[in-house]
């Protein structure tokens, strides 16, 4: 694993926050998933605006991101 790690650091680095060998006891503290809007208005199309629709889907939730090509 060290090897394909060090092999692939720039994919490793965009993709993980960290990589690390597993222990006894080791435990996610969180997950980002990928949400797809359909049907969302264009005048809709805004952080405001998905971030609400993140939190109808799980009050534990909060959006982390949109990308630059959806908000304009």
């Amino acid at each position: 694993m060290e090897d394909v790690k060090r092999l692939n650091t720039g994919w490793f680095n965009n993709v993980f926050t960290s990589v690390r060998p597993w222990l006894d006891g080791s435990e996610a503290s969180h997950r980002v998933v990928w949400v797809r809007c359909y049907g969302v208005p264009l005048q809709f199309w805004n952080m405001d605006c998905f971030a609400k629709v993140i939190g109808e889907l799980s009050k534990s939730a909060s959006l982390v991101f949109v990308d630059a090509s959806t908000l304009s």
